[in-house]
């Protein structure tokens, strides 16, 4: 009977599983023998376990056990108890010996030592207790290790073993290679967004890997695929799609959802720099992954040696970094914030992903908060917002709502008078882009009349309206809409619209007044 006990030198980590790599040598007898290969986990998918040998190997005959510890791993187990018990006698020998100078330290009640014996005592006492306190950390610190080294013996016992029936041509140490799929390994993707709100967008594509199995991955070769191996065997078949009539509901979609640190964005604009004593830091670059694009995965190469840990909250490792054209705005929507906000816009083209992006952002390497971006592919740009200007205040008032009766029309008319208001408190001009709304009809008896929009730019299908307006230091500026609805005057209007807010200090979306999650009140 020979054992092969094999490490882990490479893994394929897909977003859920991984395949991977392992290397081992034993020592064969010539002739026929039985070989039990360790290095399965829990999650190992027997299907997919292959065993590579050198040539001239003859393989047959192969079955998965869950063994108990035999006389090889008993014989580990008690070594490494022996020297946790060892480490442990050591440890209370050390804790006795300080006890006991401690003790002979005390000279009230002794008349036998003279002054001499009694000073040199007390001057080599202080050295005496730190020596055996530095040996008692270092012995508790290699019990640490030890134990840790115990418990993954002890979990062993219970892991899958293949056992495979082999013919060796020769008495020899053979080379052996073991592959398969694991299921319990994963990665995910990250982003950073970074800017310094004047030149281009940097968007940091980032992993974590993540993996549970018995052991530590150390030093080990690692490629992250973006997709999953096809549990598909055939090509699928579409089903017949049919049309017919129901009433329309508009939909909003939210295209970006903001959690925002409370006001930096000014001070991070104009570029404040702190001075300081030590020589100034940069961000370091850095090391992207070698990035191979097919028809259905992209793989990325990570660089080095990684060791990915089985416990913690994952392995960080950098992928790529993107560069993004930008126009920084201030914006604000008043009707449903008084706050305003720097953005950034930029082209939805110019994504690096179509899906949605959960991001941290840093803005002159300060981090502001995180944002989720479900990119909208109908809409040419997209905002990001990069956190709140605190000097910029917008308020938003009903200056007058007025109803009347058309008798000759038999309609009902009201018209309405909205004013946004900004203030600057800032010590210098900024321009600041208002956003704000009409009401849309979708029905042909229900007229919406625009009376005066300022000079805004109207976009009819939403009845979104933005309006950009400069606001000197110290100063202040008004946006003045007003429109008229006018209905038959036997009817009540309804008004629907997406009722889900998103709370600006949070990021929460809910349909309550108030975020559920920090108590921000919503309008």
């Amino acid at each position: 009977m020979a054992k092969l006990y094999t490490e882990i030198k490479s893994a394929k980590v897909f977003l859920k599983g991984a395949e991977v790599t392992r290397k081992g040598k034993c020592e064969l007898a010539q002739g026929k023998q039985t070989l039990f290969v360790y290095g399965l986990s829990s999650g190992t998918v027997y299907s997919t376990v292959r065993l590579f040998g050198e040539q001239g190997l003859i393989m047959g005959n192969l079955r998965y056990e869950v063994k108990e510890n035999d006389e090889f791993e008993d014989n580990e187990l008690n070594r490494l108890q022996k020297q946790i018990d060892e480490l442990n006698r050591s440890i209370e020998i050390k804790q006795l010996q300080i006890s006991l100078w401690q003790t002979n330290g005390d000279f009230t009640n002794r008349t036998s030592q003279n002054g001499n014996e009694i000073k040199e005592y007390i001057e080599k006492l202080p050295e005496r207790l730190n020596g055996l306190n530095e040996d008692i950390l270092e012995a508790q610190k290699k019990l640490r290790d030890l134990s840790k080294k115990l418990e993954l013996e002890q979990s062993k016992g219970s892991l899958p073993v293949i056992v495979v029936e082999i013919e060796a041509p020769e008495t020899r140490e053979y080379s052996f290679e073991l592959r398969y799929h694991e299921n319990n390994a994963s990665w995910k993707a990250t982003y950073e967004i970074h800017s310094d709100a004047k030149e281009d967008l940097e968007i940091r594509m980032k992993a974590t890997i993540y993996e549970h199995t018995y052991e530590d991955w150390k030093n080990v070769d690692l490629s992250l695929y973006s997709g999953n191996p096809s549990s598909a065997s055939v090509l699928p078949e579409l089903a017949t799609i049919t049309l017919g009539f129901q009433e329309a509901n508009r939909i909003y979609k939210t295209s970006a959802r903001a959690n925002m640190a409370v006001g930096m964005a000014q001070a991070m604009a104009d570029g404040a720099a702190m001075e300081m004593e030590e020589a100034p830091v940069v961000r370091m670059e850095m090391q992207e992954a070698e990035v191979n694009s097919d028809e259905t995965m992209t793989e990325y190469i990570l660089s080095g040696k990684r060791d990915v840990y089985r416990e913690g909250d994952g392995t960080a490792a950098d992928l790529q970094k993107f560069t993004l054209k930008a126009e920084y705005l201030i914006a604000a929507v008043a009707k449903a914030d008084p706050n305003a906000y720097l953005i950034a816009r930029i082209k939805t083209a110019d994504l690096p992903v179509n899906d949605v992006i959960n991001a941290g952002i840093y803005l002159n390497e300060v981090y502001t908060g995180s944002i989720s971006l479900d990119p909208d592919q109908t809409k040419e740009d997209i905002e990001i917002t990069l956190g709140r200007e605190e000097q910029i205040h917008v308020s938003y008032n009903t200056v007058s709502k007025k109803t009347s009766s058309v008798l000759l029309k038999a309609q009902k008319v009201t018209e309405y008078v909205y004013e946004t208001k900004v203030s600057n408190s800032s010590a210098k001009a900024v321009e600041v882009l208002l956003k704000d709304q009409i009401p849309v009809s979708t029905e042909k008896d229900i007229v919406v009349d625009v009376i005066d929009i300022g000079g805004a730019q109207l976009e009819k299908e939403t009845g979104f309206l933005c309006k950009k307006v400069n606001v000197d230091a110290g100063g202040s500026a008004a946006f003045r809409i007003s429109y008229k609805v006018a209905w038959p005057k036997d009817k009540r209007i309804s008004e629907s619209r997406n009722t889900s807010r998103v709370c600006p200090t949070c990021g929460t979306a809910t349909d309550l007044k108030f975020c559920p999650n920090c108590g921000t009140p919503l309008r």
